[in-house]
């Protein structure tokens, strides 16, 4: 809530990407469970946007912030590469069209 925060600013995408490239993805079973397997991120080597201060966890929300931005730049290369390729084709289908006009003629 903004009641209870200050300082508030948007991540950077770059910032947020670096971050998942820094996320190691394990498996493993907690000691007092062995015979469950999890999976997740090894708190200890977390980069320090979604490490905890004692570095002893890791806050699942700032994971979720972090790929949420991640997923919002791909959203948006994506949208940009396909207007491109739309672009693309119709100067493709334009050109195939001049050529057999030319052709007729």
């Amino acid at each position: 809530s903004r009641e209870v925060t200050n300082n508030l600013r948007s991540l950077a995408a770059d910032e947020a990407l670096m971050t998942v490239a820094m996320l190691r993805p394990v498996k493993f079973q907690y000691k007092a469970a062995p015979e469950e397997e999890t999976v997740g991120f090894i708190a200890e080597e977390v980069p320090d946007l979604v490490a905890t201060n004692s570095r002893t966890s890791l806050s699942t929300m700032d994971i979720v912030a972090v790929l949420t931005k991640v997923v919002q730049d791909q959203q948006k290369a994506i949208e940009e590469l396909n207007k491109t390729i739309v672009q693309l084709q119709e100067k493709v289908e334009n050109n195939g069209v001049r050529q057999q006009a030319s052709a007729q003629q």
